[in-house]
């Protein structure tokens, strides 16, 4: 749609943001009476601000590491009269993240967002809070109970490890996108820890669930929105935002079944109910504080450990093929070494030490896949961030991209290069400090340890079986991503074959 088109459908938005906008210049201007400093950025224009000149997807991220260079590592983007300030470099990421604890601690707000989630409840769109504190505390010590990223949970990955292998090895006749077979492994490694329960890659319900935990991660259209938020009312409305609440209905309806089964289940049990799973754990710990551990806050932490668990391996290793197929020698190399150092057998977690360039060819996918490269953070309290004192409320996009894309820590940042991570020896470096893909702090990926067991076993497994090449008659992948509130690669189609069908091995 061109700009006057949307101006002349929103006049009426347009007024009245108009209106918010000499507001909001009205609100700077006593920031700066109060002794607040915003940090420069970009020429704004009146009403949009930086709007119509921000780009999309991976330009996006290489124009916000370009205002760095201009501006300084923390800047101002204006949408409209609504101040963004954006945090480059390892310096100052450190300095959010670690040095200030909490006080930049809350999640952004957005429209929608809230309207999906009004009290803020679960673990990741929350604020920096004692409940939140207590959510997070209760799930990461229940889960870690139960095996969340010790190597009593190896014995599941590996199986949902085979049993992704052999939905790929039967399609292995014609061209695939890895995509689901990775989102379902990893679905199933989550939904035994949390339901003890798993589904078949082929089945009906895993189709299902794939598309409900896809559709719940679409992006907000944030430039709009936030320069016209009276549209909110007619937007929900729009087909996209329709498919949005279809699919958290249904991801809600799929947790209230497992709910209600185990609620029933406590309740006829006479003496002290058995736990069985992380929902079971959960109803009986609400019985003493219903209020702290409510059935709305049990909603959206399933919700965020089931996409979270799910989406950012998958992603990762979607992304894994990408480089693989791109870089056919370095998928030769880690191969043999995996033949080398395991042979034929299981690959297990133990394993990592032999495998140097195996893991070097990891740390590297998940450096140049980013798939979380911008988080959105916002002041908890009035705080200070590289000089700026910046007030309660502030909006902040923490940019991961600059840190794994510094030409200066990363020569040629755009070349897939294990060696990166390898000493002269050939052994594992020391992790240097411009790697974040965990982020880092309080509000660090509480499934860390989980994701690192899953993506190696993952990673290594699947290259010692299968050879992945590029498909007769498509494209070579593409090492452009789309960015909505994960990285994706771009849609693509490969071969995928097993290795005894090759003599070059």
């Amino acid at each position: 749609m061109a700009l006057v088109d949307l101006v002349g459908e929103n006049i009426v938005s347009i007024a009245l943001f108009a209106f918010t906008f000499a507001i909001g210049v009205l609100i700077r201007s006593r920031r700066n009476a109060n002794k607040y400093t915003i940090p420069k950025g970009p020429p704004t224009i009146p009403i949009f601000g930086n709007a119509l000149s921000i780009k999309r997807d991976d330009d996006f991220l290489n124009q916000l590491m370009e205002f760095g260079r201009q501006y300084g590592s923390v800047y101002s983007l204006y949408l409209g009269s609504k101040l963004f300030v954006i945090v480059n470099g390892w310096e100052r990421i450190k300095e959010l993240t670690v040095d200030t604890g909490l006080d930049f601690g809350d999640r952004g707000t957005t429209v929608p967002f809230l309207a999906l989630n009004p009290k803020r409840q679960g673990i990741f769109d929350t604020l920096a809070d004692e409940q939140w504190k207590k959510q997070r505390k209760f799930a990461h010590t229940t889960l870690r109970g139960m095996g969340f990223g010790k190597v009593s949970l190896e014995p599941i990955i590996k199986d949902e490890v085979n049993q992704t292998i052999a939905y790929f090895k039967k399609l292995s006749k014609t061209p695939i996108h890895p995509m689901k077979g990775f989102s379902v492994g990893a679905f199933n490694v989550m939904y035994r820890l949390l339901f003890k329960r798993r589904v078949d890659h082929d089945s009906d319900f895993a189709d299902d669930r794939m598309k409900s935990f896809q559709d719940s991660m679409i992006s907000d259209e944030g430039v709009i929105l936030t320069l016209f938020p009276s549209t909110w009312p007619v937007m929900k409305y729009t087909s996209k935002w329709r498919k949005l609440y279809k699919a958290v209905d249904k991801n809600l309806a799929f947790y209230h079944e497992a709910v209600r089964v185990r609620q029933e289940r406590i309740d006829s049990c006479e003496g002290e109910p058995e736990i069985n799973d992380f929902v079971d754990a959960y109803l009986v710990h609400r019985k003493t504080d219903p209020e702290t551990y409510s059935l709305g806050e049990l909603d959206n932490v399933l919700d965020d450990l089931f996409i979270a668990g799910t989406d950012t391996t998958s992603t990762t290793m979607t992304w894994a093929v990408v480089y693989l197929v791109n870089n056919p020698d370095i998928q030769q190399k880690i191969h043999e070494e995996i033949m080398r150092e395991v042979g034929t057998e299981e690959v297990m977690w133990s394993h990592r030490t032999g495998l140097a360039y195996t893991q070097a060819a990891l740390l590297e996918v998940q450096r140049m896949a980013n798939v979380a490269p911008v988080i959105p953070r916002q002041a908890s309290v009035d705080a200070t961030l590289g000089g700026y004192h910046l007030p309660k409320g502030t909006d902040l996009f923490v940019n991961f991209w600059s840190i794994h894309n510094d030409s200066d820590a990363w020569p040629e940042p755009t070349r897939f290069d294990p060696s990166r991570f390898l000493e002269p020896n050939g052994s594992l470096t020391k992790l240097p400090k411009n790697y974040m893909p965990f982020s880092a702090g309080k509000r660090n990926c509480m499934g860390e340890q989980l994701a690192k067991m899953e993506l190696f076993l993952f990673f290594t497994t699947v290259v010692q079986q299968l050879r992945f090449s590029v498909a007769p008659g498509t494209e070579t992948p593409s090492y452009v991503g789309e960015v909505e509130l994960v990285r994706r690669p771009k849609d693509y189609k490969v071969a995928v074959s097993e290795w005894d069908d090759f003599t070059s091995h």
